[in-house]
């Protein structure tokens, strides 16, 4: 292989090194970065759940959790205007769905069971419903029994593929312009040693 094509590949491989940690770094930060957003906002709406009156989840879920609730079933009202692409489902201590407040709701996993039988703190999870992927807080009631709020990731997901899409652009065009450079830069540097080696070569005929 020329000297050339070595620095070319050599420069091309660096910067492409170079852009990869940068763009590994900046997608793992941005992603965290949304994702403490969302469980903020979880946990905001989440801390009025267990008011210490249980006005808020006798609103939220009926007479839920001490006896039968009096909306059994589906409440179909739309997200929470505090969470955007919300759904809030209530559990009995029996990890029950009793009341969804919203058009769809949420499995009921381990968690949730767990949450609503043994009580304790909140507990994050992520699940599956309808296609999408939802970070869910649930959070244990006293009494027994469990709210469950989830928030769409769709928008934070759509977030993070464009930008697994811009940094894959990027890098390409970074990278073959480095490689280019190298490329002209082994041209201007080589240049000079091929005329030399042409009057060496004169010299000696």
């Amino acid at each position: 292989m020329s000297l050339r094509a070595r620095l070319s590949l050599a420069l091309g491989g660096l910067t492409a090194a170079a852009v990869l940690v940068v763009g590994v770094t900046a997608y793992v930060t941005t992603a965290q970065s949304l994702r403490r957003e969302i469980d903020r906002t979880l946990t905001a709406y989440g801390g009025r759940i267990n008011d210490r009156d249980g006005n808020f989840v006798r609103a939220l879920c009926g007479l839920f959790p001490n006896g039968p609730t009096e909306r059994d079933g589906e409440d179909d009202r739309g997200p929470i205007p505090e969470l955007p692409g919300s759904r809030v489902q209530c559990v009995d201590s029996l990890g029950r769905p009793v009341i969804t407040r919203t058009s769809g709701g949420l499995p009921v996993d381990a968690t949730v069971r767990a949450a609503a039988e043994q009580g304790g703190p909140a507990r994050f999870s992520v699940v599956r419903a309808d296609g999408g992927s939802y970070r869910v807080l649930t959070v244990p009631v006293a009494g027994g029994g469990a709210v469950m709020v989830g928030r769409s990731l769709e928008e934070a997901e759509r977030a993070l593929a464009d930008l697994r899409t811009r940094f894959l652009v990027i890098g390409l065009v970074v990278t073959a312009v480095a490689a280019l450079i190298g490329w002209l830069i082994a041209t201007f540097v080589t240049r000079p040693l091929g005329h030399l080696t042409d009057e060496i070569g004169r010299a000696h005929v």
